[in-house]
């Protein structure tokens, strides 16, 4: 396979393969290590099942173009390995994930700055969800090592939602129990809702506006929370 590689990882005979951000196609482990399905390399057992798949990100727009990838092919589930700050407003580059989507985040104690999401939603939108923040809903995703600095979520509802609720939080409106956040901090954040409507039951929250996820070492006290009316 013509693919660029930065280095293959094995832990504990799991292959994790950190790719260059030129990178822009599916990989299998098989393509790396040159051996077929079963085949026993230094004690482990590889298959032509898809890696775990890392693409290592030194700036926003690194940060936007796994995004794009993962949009382009969400069976991929690309994950992000961050190398450096990542200053979103430096870049003038408009926040973007997709929300739902399976992923890793390993921040590396790096920072993401400035991501701000603003959002007028009618009645089409919340049709489609019900649920907002930075990384939409958490579903199975793991987060790690970031610190937000000076991120915001705000949206203007201007419909009701069918379920007639609505969920706010800086990282997602929903956290799913098999969602794990882990060593990340929130500083100078914010969450702000105006809700034109009326009958929205209103959900918001520092880090999520519903959570189930597993949460260790986390702050996100950095958040300010407001909502109108």
């Amino acid at each position: 396979a013509n693919t660029r590689v930065k280095n293959v990882a094995l832990v504990d005979c799991t292959a994790e393969l950190f790719l260059e951000a030129s990178y822009s196609s599916p990989v299998f482990i098989s393509d790396f290590i040159g051996q077929n399905g079963g085949a026993q390399t230094d004690g482990c057992e590889y298959s032509t099942a898809r890696a775990a798949q890392f693409r290592n990100v030194s700036t926003a727009s690194d940060f936007l173009k796994a995004v794009a990838l993962t949009e382009a092919d969400p069976a991929a589930s690309i994950n992000v390995n961050i190398l450096a700050d990542l200053d979103f407003g430096a870049a003038q580059s408009e926040w973007k994930f997709i929300s739902e989507a399976a992923f890793e985040i390993r921040g590396n104690g790096h920072k993401i700055k400035n991501a701000r999401l603003t959002e007028t939603l009618e009645a089409a939108d919340v049709a489609a969800s019900d649920t907002l923040g930075l990384f939409g809903s958490l579903k199975g995703a793991k987060i790690s090592g970031v610190t937000f600095e000076s991120c915001s979520v705000t949206v203007t509802l201007n419909a009701v939602p069918a379920s007639g609720k609505f969920f706010v939080g800086l990282l997602a409106g929903y956290a799913d129990g098999g969602t794990a956040l882990t060593g990340l901090t929130a500083t100078g954040c914010s969450v702000t809702v105006v809700v034109t409507a009326s009958g929205v039951d209103l959900y918001t929250g520092q880090l999520a506006g519903e959570n189930a996820a597993t949460i260790l070492d986390c702050d996100f006290n950095g958040v300010i929370v407001s909502a109108t009316p």
